[in-house]
């Protein structure tokens, strides 16, 4: 047999039910609020607009690449620089290439002339022999010393058809990355 409540018991709110007129939650903790759930979520948007903030600053592959034609372009340390090379009137531009040490250089050569043209760098890679705007992508790799380059076809280097990638030194400043 159960007993009916008492008047006591009655007013007594129900259980999981705050109490208005207590001045602490359950346990002694503060009293429950409609914005206790903003805290926690408000935490968790701020660390993932740090991370995304971080992530864009750090940069994201190949994000350090330069413009096509390098122009006022640069790249961090061990980062990756893209440069548009011209093959024309038996010259190369640009002329010169600089790059911090450690940045791998990739290398867009175009043939704008009506002759054929090849560039081929030093210790490294060459392209086959180009026909009038036929293009190819030279991968130099990692550069940390200065290397010259130059057109292979009998002549051409003697007649001037050279370019320079010069490494420049930590701290080097005023200087846009390409010389034509």
């Amino acid at each position: 047999m159960t007993t009916p409540p008492t008047a006591e018991a009655a007013d007594a709110p129900s259980p999981g039910i705050p109490d208005p007129s207590e001045p602490h939650g359950p346990r002694g903790g503060p009293p429950p609020t409609s914005t206790s759930w903003r805290a926690p979520l408000s935490g968790a948007m701020a660390g993932v607009l740090l991370t995304v903030l971080a992530v864009l600053v750090a940069g994201t592959p190949g994000g350090g690449a330069g413009a096509a034609d390098g122009r006022g372009a640069g790249a961090a340390a061990s980062g990756t620089r893209t440069v548009r090379v011209e093959l024309t009137g038996m010259r190369v531009s640009p002329t010169t290439v600089e790059v911090p040490s450690g940045t791998r250089l990739v290398l867009e050569v175009v043939n704008r002339d009506a002759m054929r043209h090849d560039l081929r760098v030093e210790g490294g890679p060459r392209t086959p022999v180009l026909g009038l705007d036929e293009s190819a992508r030279l991968d130099v790799g990692t550069v940390t010393a200065d290397r010259a380059a130059w057109c292979t076809v009998a002549g051409h280097r003697d007649a001037g058809m050279s370019m320079r990638i010069a490494v420049r030194k930590a701290g080097a400043h005023g200087t846009t990355g390409v010389r034509r």
